[in-house]
């Protein structure tokens, strides 16, 4: 092997290693916080705060609320993957079923509230759309996730725990406008393009991305798990769902 092809070797291989690890990034959900904001749709600030306000809902009232927000839904639809989530996760208790989840694929524009079995009849699906139609959906198109985010979880409090005093008496703004990602460059998308055709037309390349896929699905887990559940934390207490909710887009 002339050492030319094994440097190009190694700068494929180093590509893949990195687009793998993109991949898996979904897979990086900690089930023992409330907010996991994988595409970093809130600063700072915001981030502190809401994961403040629903500690105190579920030490309070038992209630579970978590957000997640994806970079993309890699051709997926939102209810497939936010149900995956919580199948997952199990937000609320297995006796109560009183847990619901908001998940948000940046890229793809889409979101969806996940609602419990046991919150269905305080937060019908109708309710749920309105939501996001009123509160998500707006703010969202003006490019302040944070705003929307966190009118979306006042509207679920005020409908499954009106007596909880944290989301009617919070005064909330927007301090800054979030971050947004940088364009991949022209260097980048030649490597990128490159080593897709390199892993789908060649035997070589071919054997490595089923190597990469074997590894990546391998364990028995599924695609949008993270790691495992704990005591303590944000852990879900094993409620179910039943595909109640609603799904939007901006």
């Amino acid at each position: 092997m002339s050492k030319i092809y094994k440097i190009i070797l190694g700068v494929l291989l180093i590509g893949v290693c990195s687009l793998h690890a993109f991949a898996v990034d979904l897979a990086t959900i900690d089930f023992n916080r409330p907010v996991n904001d994988l595409s970093r749709m809130l600063n700072r600030q915001e981030l502190a705060e809401i994961e403040s306000l629903l500690y105190s809902l579920k030490e309070t009232t038992g209630t579970q609320i978590a957000v997640v927000t994806l970079n993309s839904l890699d051709g997926s639809t939102i209810e497939d993957v936010s149900m995956d989530i919580a199948e997952k996760w199990g937000l609320g208790s297995a006796k109560a079923d009183n847990g619901i989840l908001v998940t948000i694929a940046r890229a793809d524009r889409r979101m969806r509230i996940e609602v419990g079995q046991g919150l269905e009849g305080d937060l019908p699906d109708a309710y749920a759309k309105r939501i996001i139609d009123q509160q998500m959906t707006p703010s969202f198109k003006a490019g302040q996730y944070g705003t929307g985010i966190r009118l979306a979880i006042d509207g679920i409090i005020q409908r499954t725990n009106p007596t909880f005093v944290g989301a009617t008496s919070h005064s909330y703004s927007e301090p800054e406008p979030p971050s947004v990602s940088k364009p991949m460059s022209w260097p980048a998308k030649i490597v990128t393009t490159l080593i897709v055709l390199f892993l789908i037309f060649t035997p070589f390349g071919r054997g490595m991305l089923m190597m990469i896929l074997l590894s990546g699905f391998g364990g028995g887990g599924r695609r949008y798990g993270g790691s495992s559940r704990s005591s303590g934390g944000f852990s879900g207490g094993g409620g179910g769902f039943s595909g109640g909710g609603a799904s939007g887009g901006w």
